[in-house]
């Protein structure tokens, strides 16, 4: 027997300038702020390059300052030999987020970690989103207590992908952004599915 727990991360983009919020500041960083390339958001954190991250009170401030953070750095994705950042900010999509939330609970339920879609425009546009560029990302991890700890190990998974997970993240020419999770427990043990979904309705 298991337990499905679903939580939709609403990520809501104003800008990359985060200055603006009453939650939190914007790192003052470097160009080279990510260390090790795609392989130091962790470090960062520990180093103290991410304190926004701590200060920030909301799930979705902290997503939002963690997603800019890599957004708006130069990195070279582990599935790419060239630089793939730094890139566009994302506006966050009602849309996006429910199909994210779908793409979790169906990999929980399968407990596939490399589930896609068979058609990622077909699902989007049931949930009401008609872009002609939709990406998706999913991937799996032991969960955490600590939010911080687990919003930092799932981007940086991603970001460590070989098959085309942080190109997909990383790409410019997508704008909408969609995130959400599943957590299934076995026995005691929560497994957590994180699931991505990035478009372009321009």
């Amino acid at each position: 027997m298991y337990r499905i727990y679903s939580l939709i991360i609403v990520l809501i983009f104003t800008g990359c300038n985060l200055q603006d919020s009453e939650n939190f500041n914007v790192d003052k960083r470097s160009k080279n702020s990510i260390s090790n390339s795609a392989t130091g958001l962790l470090k960062d954190y520990k180093d103290g390059k991410l304190d926004s991250l701590i200060y920030a009170t909301s799930l979705r401030d902290k997503a939002m300052c963690l997603a800019n953070y890599v957004r708006s750095s130069p990195i070279t994705c582990a599935d790419s030999k060239s630089v793939n950042g730094a890139s566009n900010c994302l506006v966050w999509s009602e849309s996006l987020t429910n199909v994210a939330k779908d793409l979790s609970k169906e990999a929980a339920k399968l407990d596939d970690t490399f589930y896609r879609s068979k058609s990622p425009n077909e699902g989007a546009q049931k949930r009401g989103y008609y872009g002609a560029y939709v990406l998706e990302n999913v991937t799996s991890l032991r969960d955490e207590n600590d939010l911080n700890i687990k919003l930092i190990k799932a981007f940086d998974k991603i970001l460590k992908d070989t098959n085309g997970m942080c190109s997909k993240f990383m790409d410019k020419r997508v704008q909408d952004f969609g995130i959400a999770y599943t957590i299934k427990e076995v026995d005691g043990n929560k497994k957590i599915y994180w699931a991505q979904v990035l478009g372009d309705d321009r």
